[in-house]
């Protein structure tokens, strides 16, 4: 087991390493009510679409929380459909720190437990910052995700609405 955190300051997806896989995660919050949603997007290293999913989370009171709750699951997402090595991409530096140990949060300490504890099952795994740019398909889901409030995942078939923010990633 092999797990370590980067940084990227790309603004633009970049594909992972052909051993890897990547998935990109990202939350979305609704702070007048509350809502809040987990989203993922797996692609391999040609940048081809192999899952992505959603997830409306529970009891969710930050927009911070929402973001862990979104790596946890994307993490147990990617891991249940067999990938081993992977990168996990999001747009929330303050979460990548988390994760790393560089800093610490009472609130989510039981949410950072599990997701060290899920990484423990990967042969490698790693945990990178990306900005905004980088993560637009992921954001784009998170922020206009489908209306289910409950789970929905796909092999592939990506939402003709998503179509436009996944080719801009290929420039």
């Amino acid at each position: 087991m092999g797990w370590c955190i980067t940084v990227v300051h790309n603004t633009k997806w970049k594909a992972p390493p052909d051993t890897h896989i990547k998935c990109n995660y990202d939350a979305g919050f609704n702070v007048q009510n509350l809502d809040s949603t987990a989203r993922w997007i797996i692609r391999n290293h040609d940048g081809i679409a192999q899952h992505w999913g959603s997830l409306q989370l529970d009891n969710t009171s930050t927009p911070l929380e929402a973001e862990t709750k979104a790596l946890l699951a994307a993490l147990q997402q990617t891991w249940i459909r067999g990938y081993l090595r992977v990168i996990m991409e999001g747009d929330c530096e303050t979460l990548t720190n988390l994760v790393s140990g560089s800093s610490s949060h009472n609130h989510l300490a039981n949410l950072l437990d599990d997701i060290r504890i899920w990484a423990k099952k990967f042969s490698n795994v790693q945990f990178s910052f990306v900005r905004r740019g980088g993560n637009k398909v992921a954001h784009e889901l998170a922020k206009l995700g489908c209306n289910s409030t409950c789970f929905y995942s796909d092999s592939c078939t990506l939402p003709i609405w998503l179509h436009q923010h996944y080719c801009n990633d290929f420039g």
